[in-house]
């Protein structure tokens, strides 16, 4: 996992971020960045979390799917997920934001 900065993520915490589309090729290895590094609890591999997400495809730069456009978080079993996340969202603080862009 590497922290590179492959595209900005700005917007105010707690609305959904604007996120650049990607440029160049896409990473063969998961990114991993702190946007907001938060201050509660730290997420465990066993964590089930309650979060706002945007899903962005690295091939159109289009917003594939965010809760945001419901208004609610998603809750969701950490073990239950994409491997991208269940590698990606451990050691994150409550209250952070993350960016991770998943090969």
């Amino acid at each position: 996992m590497t922290s590179e900065n492959i595209h900005a993520v700005t917007g105010t915490e707690g609305k959904q971020p604007q996120i650049a589309a990607p440029q160049g090729s896409a990473p063969t290895n998961l990114v991993s960045k702190d946007i907001v590094v938060g201050n509660g609890a730290v997420a465990a591999t066993t964590s089930t979390l309650t979060v706002h997400y945007t899903l962005m495809a690295w091939s159109t730069g289009k917003i594939v799917e965010t809760s945001y456009a419901s208004g609610a978080p998603a809750t969701f079993a950490l073990a239950q997920v994409i491997p991208g996340w269940q590698q990606g969202i451990p050691g994150m603080k409550v209250g952070g934001r993350r960016e991770l862009v998943i090969p």
